[in-house]
Order: C-alpha cells, then sequence, then structure tokens
C-alpha cells in the first residue's frame, strides 16, 4: 500500500469519525462526553507517539459539540466544550488544563492537515473560541497562542475561489476582529485592514 492510498484510508475514517461526532452532538452532550471519554481511556492506554490521531478524533467531538452551542449562545456550554476538546480530563468541570501543542500537532501532521474536512473543523473551533473569549473576557493568554492558527486557516480559506467560501468562513473573520479590537489592539491593527481588504474585493458571502 503506497502513501496515498494510506492516506485515503485515514481520510475516510476521519469522515467516519465526523458523521459520528455530528450524530452524537444531535443526540445530547451526555452521548459526546461518553464517547470522548473513552477516547480519553484509549489514549491513556497508548504511547505518547501514538495517540496524536486519538487527540485528533476528540478534538472533532467536542468541536462539533461546541458549534452546536455557539449557534444558540450558549456561553456556559461553549467554555465545557473548549475544555473537551483539549484536555485528558474527564471530570465534567469549567478548570481543565487545555493542551494547546494538540492544534500546533495537528498542523503539523500531513495526514491530518490534508484531510479535506480539516479546515472547516479549524473554522468552527476558531469562530466560537474567539466569540467566548470575547464575551466571557477570558482565556486571553490562549487566544493569543491560538492566533497565528487561527489567522492562516482565515487567510487559506480567503485564498479559495469565491465559490468555495461559505459564512462560517467570513464569520471566523469578523470573530477574531472583534476578540482582537476589545483585547490585543496590536493584532487588530494589522487583522482589521486585511479583513476589510477581503471585504473590499465582494469574495464575503453575504
Amino acid at each position: 500500500m503506497n502513501l496515498e492510498q494510506s492516506l485515503a484510508i485515514l481520510h475516510e475514517h476521519f469522515d467516519k469519525v465526523f458523521r459520528d461526532a455530528t450524530l452524537a452532538s444531535s443526540i445530547s452532550h451526555a452521548e459526546v462526553r461518553r464517547i470522548i471519554c473513552l477516547i480519553i481511556d484509549q489514549q491513556n492506554s497508548a504511547p505518547a507517539e501514538d495517540r496524536l490521531l486519538s487527540h485528533y478524533y476528540q478534538f472533532i467531538f467536542a468541536t462539533e459539540t461546541l458549534h452546536a452551542s455557539y449557534r444558540i449562545y450558549e456561553l456556559t456550554d461553549m467554555g465545557s466544550w473548549i475544555g473537551w476538546a483539549l484536555s485528558e480530563d474527564t471530570r465534567d468541570s469549567h478548570s481543565k488544563n487545555l493542551h494547546l501543542g494538540r492544534i500546533f500537532d495537528f498542523y503539523s501532521s500531513a495526514v491530518v492537515r490534508t484531510w479535506p474536512g480539516f479546515v472547516p473543523v479549524m473554522v468552527k473551533f476558531f469562530s466560537a473560541f474567539y466569540y467566548y473569549a470575547r464575551e466571557r473576557t477570558a482565556m486571553n493568554n490562549i487566544a493569543r497562542e491560538l492566533w497565528p492558527f487561527a489567522a492562516s486557516t482565515f487567510t487559506d480559506t480567503m485564498n479559495l475561489p469565491a465559490e468555495y467560501i461559505y459564512i462560517d468562513e467570513a464569520n471566523l473573520g469578523s470573530q477574531m476582529a472583534c476578540w482582537a479590537a476589545k483585547e490585543a489592539p496590536d493584532l487588530a491593527k494589522t487583522f482589521v485592514p486585511y479583513l476589510e481588504s477581503v471585504a473590499g474585493k465582494n469574495t464575503l458571502p453575504d
């Protein structure tokens, strides 16, 4: 089996994980937590170097439910699901230790980053995260640390042909700009003009 075939198999599995995450989110938050706890149990029994994919499965499940909470502006739930996305803590607690290095690992992995669903998942996570950080005036240090990844994701989506840019991608830029204007004027100083230039090209959806 060559590399291309191996990637195709893994990406098909990511597709299944995403479908399962969407289904679980539609059933209940308890169902998503149950599945994430199972994933974390598997992580804990695996060597550290073999945990990347299970970290990403956990992230997909939590992000789907995070985004569902974001759509109805359930800030308390959003804070919980940010924690579930990046922690191995299985307690239902608002104070979880977030492993931000996992985001770097996702972006550094050819297997993960070349999956067609990668950017849409990251767009959902970052849109919800920056909305939450602004509304709660929380996690500002984390927001700064994640900023390069969010900005890279937004830039990549804006470089696509207009017909492939959807409202979620445009909304990411808006949430980032609003957070930066409130909490990080130094970042807003460069990002907002870029966002305005993108809007001026009429590539953003109405």
